[in-house]
């Protein structure tokens, strides 16, 4: 009865000590997938962001050149868009607001662009981007999401034009669908078209 009792105990523990082994695998697994999904979310997200920011870049570029603007305004102009992410986490939202802002930015450049080379003067651009960079923090510290979310709303009013000319028509940037063709799993909460309403 004895030998039968310890048989039986014998091999619970086995099992018990197999089942918790399984279940250690299993857990181990499951932590490895997630984070490698948050790995290459991340990743994705950050592909995304520069893409946007040489996006800009390019926007800036072209403006300064076709103007004739000085290196300074050039520098000053960019760091909108270095300094994003210096006082905020990369994540969906930011990104998505981030696309936003330096699309709104370069709509404005090209409108005042176009309306240089049309009436062939540039000092009504070149007076509305001395405003607006008047108005742009004098140190990184200040390019914060605040400064994002509110403050640039306001002075990018200074780069707006109320001359007869048609805007430059661009496709709205859907951050949301961007990020899906580099990372299936990364579902933005709220797309770069919804923050629209804010500004």
């Amino acid at each position: 009865m004895m030998g039968w009792c310890f048989t039986v105990f014998s091999g619970l523990v086995i099992i018990t000590i197999l089942l918790f082994l399984v279940m250690i695998v299993a857990f181990t697994l499951i932590d490895q997938k997630n984070k490698r999904a948050v790995r290459a979310r991340r990743t994705a997200l950050q592909d995304l962001s520069n893409n946007i920011k040489v996006r800009y870049r390019m926007d800036v570029l072209n403006l300064c050149e076709a103007l004739g603007l000085a290196e300074d305004i050039r520098t000053k102009l960019l760091m909108v868009g270095n300094n994003f992410f210096v006082y905020q986490p990369i994540n969906e939202q930011s990104v998505s607001n981030l696309a936003f802002c330096l699309d709104k930015l370069s709509n404005s450049y090209a409108i005042l662009q176009l309306h240089a080379i049309e009436n062939d003067e540039s000092s009504v651009a070149s007076d509305k981007l001395a405003s607006f960079i008047d108005m742009l923090p004098l140190y990184p510290r200040g390019y914060d999401a605040k400064f994002y979310t509110t403050s640039l709303m306001t002075i990018s009013q200074l780069i707006e034009l109320e001359a007869d000319i048609e805007p430059v028509e661009s496709e709205p940037v859907d951050v949301q669908q961007q990020q899906a063709q580099q990372e299936p799993h990364v579902n933005f909460e709220q797309g770069a078209a919804q923050q629209a309403g804010k500004w």
